[in-house]
């Protein structure tokens, strides 16, 4: 019998506004093989996650037009209306990233749906 070591491809959605930290991130992502989408404020990154499926959301907090606290909400309405139709649509793993460390941005953060809140500059 074959046996086949295939993962099925990750992709990530990278919400950034410091060009950067995109780079960085999206280069280390690449290495490990990990596809990924940059999106430069929160509106870009909900209308990115629209359109695409991705597995895990990297999401700054402080960016222009739409913050990553209110694009993190919109990510899980969004969801919340793909379920009404598909039953067994998967929540994406949302990770905020910021570089304060205030105890009221983590529970923000935590409170409009982020799985978890990691303080930049991030060890990878």
């Amino acid at each position: 019998m074959l046996i086949l070591n295939v993962s099925p491809p990750i992709s990530v959605l990278i919400a950034e506004d410091n060009m950067i930290n995109q780079k960085i991130l999206s280069h280390f992502l690449k290495k490990k093989g990990i596809t990924n989408t940059v999106a430069s404020n929160g509106k870009q990154a909900v209308d990115k996650y629209r359109a695409g499926r991705f597995h895990l959301v990297l999401m700054d907090i402080v960016m222009p037009i739409m913050d990553g606290i209110e694009a993190t909400r919109e990510i899980r309405r969004i969801e919340a209306e793909r379920r009404k139709v598909q039953k067994f649509s998967p929540e994406v793993v949302i990770v905020a990233l910021t570089a304060t460390s205030v105890p009221q941005d983590r529970y923000a953060a935590l409170e409009a749906g982020c799985n978890d809140y990691l303080i930049k500059p991030v060890s990878l």
